[in-house]
């Protein structure tokens, strides 16, 4: 007898949770729906927050932000590196490299605060590692 009541139990949470879901989703609906007709800038943010709280971010894009700001203090490292080793020579531009270490940390702040990460973050990122790493490469060359 406990054997089939384990069963209905499990059974009636998971629709439970179905039906949860489902609720949510129609919310979400109608929320869309009220956007797509309001004029009023405030309460289309109010529905977008709440929209945007209900869903959350996934799993996927949690690995992905962590991802990302793994390689943004990689790339701290390397630009601090960089300055670390010129310190003192008046051949290279240390001020450049210090706003190259801001823009870094505004992009991890960005992406801490709001948990999205932009197309245009990624190619800056990208090329400042470009940069600080030939710049890496010429320090080397001259030690």
């Amino acid at each position: 007898m406990a054997k089939k009541d384990t069963i209905k139990t499990s059974v009636h949470k998971r629709l439970e949770q179905l039906g949860t879901k489902l609720i949510i989703q129609a919310n979400n609906n109608k929320a869309l729906k009220k956007i797509g007709n309001t004029k009023d800038i405030k309460s289309l943010r109010d529905a977008l927050n709440n929209l945007f709280e209900e869903v959350g971010p996934n799993d996927y894009n949690k690995q992905r932000l962590n991802d990302v700001l793994q390689k943004c203090k990689q790339l701290q490292t390397l630009i601090n590196s960089n300055i670390k080793a010129v310190k003192g020579s008046t051949n290279f531009d240390v001020d450049d490299w210090t706003a190259d270490w801001t823009t870094v940390t505004d992009i991890m702040f960005r992406i801490n605060s709001i948990k999205v990460v932009n197309l245009e973050q990624l190619k800056t990122m990208n090329e400042l590692h470009k940069k600080h790493s030939n710049i890496e490469k010429l320090i080397k060359d001259q030690i």
